[in-house]
């Protein structure tokens, strides 16, 4: 996969990662009482958490599988 290519799709997982737990707050907690914006803030910051680990666990994957493939394509000697 090329470098373009890949940064593109994590662009698109940061972008949908962000718009998600914003949509969601603002359809449940469609109201400007201060317990409902930091509570709906609290639930976006979980949500964005989630996502952010999906993104770590992606790179360590692509990671090893990388070395991996470096690993089987070094000259044996």
């Amino acid at each position: 996969m090329s470098r373009t290519l890949e940064m593109a799709g994590i662009l698109g997982i940061v972008i949908l990662g962000m718009f998600i737990p914003f949509s969601g707050v603002v359809l449940l907690f469609y109201g400007l009482s201060l317990s409902n914006l930091i509570l709906g803030f609290v639930l976006f910051l979980v949500f964005f958490g989630v996502e952010l680990g999906v993104v770590i666990i992606f790179f360590k994957a692509g990671g090893k599988r990388a070395t991996a493939e470096v690993e089987r394509l070094k000259p044996k000697q």
